[in-house]
């Protein structure tokens, strides 16, 4: 090679370097690209936009789910977070066991407040969710227990059973006779009969009186309505009795001396042949909704 010709292969090569340098050492290129952290499991108190049902395989192993979307509390949700749970195992134990059997659920609907012996009686179902993918992917196992109502539903329910204010689409309503409240329930926005509000544990050893039992459910009926007038609709109580084995039925007070259980139901009923279309939670003194 002359030298006239080797001079333009080292101009060449001196282009080329000079061509390629912005590209690898111009802004924005330093280091490589790494993925964004996976988020946090939810916090309790999370409400969800949308419903969430977890998907298991043959096995019964819980498989990462989409990521699901937080809403907020104070509009329509389809459900709260009430606990968060580890799941050690991995991405197969649902939690849903637990979260059904775990005292979180009553912690959060009566918050720092205790309604002992008694409770509301609200409709509600619990379901749990895991890790997304990503996640899952980055080691997170755990599980968060849902709280959820038959339809979406307003305001959060952390406390809401101590306060007697839950939201009415959590009511339970029935058509049939108190006798029956335990056995069938009608959606409130169905027309129905009545509605069922509290229940209270009794102490066999030492039960209330009938005259108590009364005074508690006008009390619990008071300010779970928000009403002073209920002309139309009959404050009743009734006691339901566990025997030996599985007899149970409705008794008239005192107890019989072989009632091994006991609970006391609170509600109220319409007092002629109409009937309601909405729950009476919190329905204050304007117009009661009568069906028709």
């Amino acid at each position: 090679m002359d030298r006239r010709a080797a001079g333009a292969v080292v101009l060449l090569f001196v282009a080329l370097i000079v061509a390629v340098l912005p590209r690898v050492s111009g802004p924005g290129v330093n280091g490589t690209a790494s993925a964004e952290p996976p988020g946090p499991p939810p916090a309790v108190g999370t409400c969800l936009r949308d419903p969430v049902h977890p998907v298991f395989d043959a096995a019964g192993w819980m498989r990462p789910l989409p990521e699901f979307v937080a809403g907020d509390c104070g509009a329509a949700h389809w459900g709260e977070v009430f606990d968060v749970i580890d799941v050690p195992s991995g991405q197969g134990a649902s939690g849903l066991a637990t979260c059904w059997a775990s005292d979180g659920l009553q912690t959060y609907l009566t918050g720092d407040a205790t309604t002992e012996p008694w409770s509301a009686v609200l409709v509600y179902d619990v379901t749990a969710t895991g890790p997304d993918v990503r996640q899952f992917a980055g080691g997170q196992r755990w599980a968060a227990c849902i709280v959820y109502g038959a339809e979406p539903f307003t305001g959060s329910l952390a406390g809401v059973a101590a306060d007697d204010d839950p939201p009415p689409t959590l009511g339970r309503c029935y058509d049939d006779e108190f006798a029956a409240f335990d056995a069938r329930d009608t959606p409130c926005r169905m027309p129905h009969r009545g509605e069922l509000f509290a229940s209270l544990e009794i102490d066999v050893a030492r039960p209330p009186a009938q005259d108590d039992i009364d005074a508690w459910c006008a009390g619990i009926v008071g300010r779970t309505t928000g009403r002073s007038d209920l002309a139309g609709l009959t404050v009743e109580s009734a006691v339901f009795v566990w025997f030996e084995g599985i007899q149970s039925r409705f008794v008239p007070m005192p107890l019989p001396d072989n009632a091994k259980g006991a609970t006391a139901l609170c509600g109220v009923r319409v007092a002629d042949d109409r009937s309601l279309t909405l729950s009476l939670r919190q329905i204050g003194d304007g117009p009661l909704p009568w069906a028709g």
